[in-house]
């Protein structure tokens, strides 16, 4: 159907282009942030391609990696009392905080589709059905994945394996209420992809391993993490050099294709100066000359009546005897 495409082409370019923008960005956060976008579209991309076993147990082995490097995220902010954001503003993390750099290890494993780790089950279903569906889908998904392990990884390599940057107090390990839910989380994101059967039962779909789809998964995971390892650990070429060689494909990747920009200048922006139009003209003059008009009528209404009522008795008189007159009329005269 052509909705489902829609569906897939959609996903496809969400999972890219988070992607993409992912690899430019240099905020803690925002890097899982955007590699959870990326991992919601292969969902997505998997659900138009008609593979709902696929995508939805990626959904559930992803909560668990996923999960896990936010809190992971979340430790390493903690042991600098909130003062960092930048992966930059930290280094040689794995000296102070060692069950930390564990459980970001194991998390960005998962999420790289490394075997066996839970995410090597889910993402390779949904490399498989792309594949399965046309050569172009494949490649697409194939191109997601790789990125994805890059990205992770020069995450990982720049906080806990770069040079030392922060200064004054030192960083230290998360209390064990922090990390509790870290380790529990890194047993399930290894064991989750063994449910991958009970799923295709659940769902009334078996699913069948492709040996060499599994293998080129893998390979392509570990093709982004070496190449990652080689600029970032090995120093084959400088990052900053290179960002300086390439500044408007990386401005354009960190701007999110300036979709950001695009969204306050045009949807905010016109949506205020609309609103402000509304204001002056349907809320100032309409309603409020509505509202102001009723009141000047009930006004006006009020200063007859109130000459009504003057408290003489003649006029009283006077009004009853008008009254009495025209009714005694139409009695007599309505028929």
């Amino acid at each position: 159907p052509q909705s489902l495409k829609v569906v897939a082409v959609i996903g496809g370019l969400t999972a890219l282009f988070a992607a993409l923008a992912a690899t430019s960005h240099t905020d803690i956060k925002k890097i899982i942030a955007f590699s959870t976008m990326s991992q919601l579209g292969l969902m997505f991309l998997a659900l138009g391609l008609g593979d709902k076993v696929a995508a939805m147990f990626h959904l559930t082995t992803h909560a668990f990696f996923k999960a896990l490097l936010f809190l992971s995220a979340g430790s390493i902010i903690h042991a600098f009392h909130h003062h960092i954001h930048d992966i930059y503003e930290a280094g040689n993390l794995k000296k102070y905080m060692p069950i930390t750099y564990a459980s970001f290890l194991v998390g960005s494993l998962a999420l790289s589709g490394i075997f066996p780790l839970s995410g090597f089950w889910s993402k390779d279903m949904i490399v498989a059905t792309a594949y399965e569906a046309s050569f172009g889908w494949g490649l697409l998904a194939s191109v997601v994945s790789l990125l994805t392990a890059y990205y992770i990884f020069r995450e990982g390599f720049v906080m806990f394996h770069g040079k030392e940057r922060h200064h004054g107090e030192e960083p230290h390990e998360s209390p064990g209420v922090m990390l509790i839910p870290m380790v529990i989380l890194s047993i399930m994101a290894v064991v989750a992809g063994f449910f991958e059967g009970w799923y295709s039962k659940v769902f009334g779909a078996e699913k069948e391993i492709h040996l060499n789809i599994a293998v080129l998964s893998v390979a392509i995971g570990l093709t982004g993490i070496t190449i990652a390892y080689m600029v970032y650990i090995k120093g084959i070429i400088n990052p900053e050099k290179a960002y300086e060689a390439l500044k408007p494909l990386h401005t354009t990747l960190k701007e999110q294709f300036f979709t950001e920009r695009l969204y306050h200048k045009v949807l905010a922006y016109g949506y205020l100066f609309y609103s402000r139009v509304l204001y002056a003209t349907a809320e100032r003059q309409l309603i409020d000359g509505l509202v102001n008009s009723s009141y000047f009528g009930v006004r006006a209404l009020g200063g007859l009546l109130k000459a009504i009522q003057a408290g003489k008795l003649n006029l009283y008189i006077l009004f009853l005897s008008v009254g009495f007159l025209a009714l005694l009329f139409l009695t007599i005269f309505w028929r």
